[in-house]
């Protein structure tokens, strides 16, 4: 009886292979094992005191990176407010800051305007190894009368205090 040479050993991974990449790695889980980017990172935002505050909310198990959080907002009078994080290595980012559970950043305005329009961008992981894709949010405030959430599919009134948000290009649909 002959044993498999090398090219039947290789032929054998090779036709395991995508059952192997399916499973997952067993060591990290497999994404279905994470939670949705939204649930995993519950974004919100509210104007206070002539400052868009944007705020998270993370499980347990979950973090943001804090170098990874940008904001883009033309009516701001000044840089967000990012308050110190946690510090961590990270096997990609090397030593970074990272936050758990919950955080708020502050971007001061110089007016409120009419109409006020801020890109945020963040990125975060599960500490178990999943890292998710980055992550792009547009909110929209008018001054007349309290909007909407655009991707909410609730009617008006049930949703008036809410700021409308936009997901932008590339950003994770929930």
């Amino acid at each position: 009886m002959h044993g498999l040479g090398l090219g039947g050993r290789l032929g054998a991974v090779l036709m395991l292979l995508p059952a192997l990449c399916a499973a997952g790695d067993p060591l990290r889980g497999n994404e279905a094992d994470f939670l949705p980017v939204d649930q995993a990172f519950v974004f919100t935002t509210r104007l206070q005191e002539g400052r868009l505050v944007a705020h998270w909310d993370m499980p347990k198990g979950y973090y943001l990176y804090r170098s990874q959080m940008e904001v883009e907002c033309e009516d701001a009078s000044g840089a967000p407010e990012l308050p110190r994080g946690r510090p961590i290595e990270d096997p990609v980012l090397g030593a970074t800051d990272v936050y758990y559970d919950s955080v708020e950043i502050a971007v001061p305005l110089r007016q409120r305007p009419a109409l006020l329009k801020a890109r945020f961008r963040y990125q975060g992981c599960a500490a178990s190894g999943f890292c998710y894709p980055a992550q792009e949010r547009t909110v929209v405030y008018r001054r007349s009368e309290p909007a909407a959430r655009e991707d909410d599919p609730r009617p008006g009134p049930a949703n008036a205090d809410r700021p409308s948000e936009a997901k932008a290009a590339g950003g994770e649909s929930g």
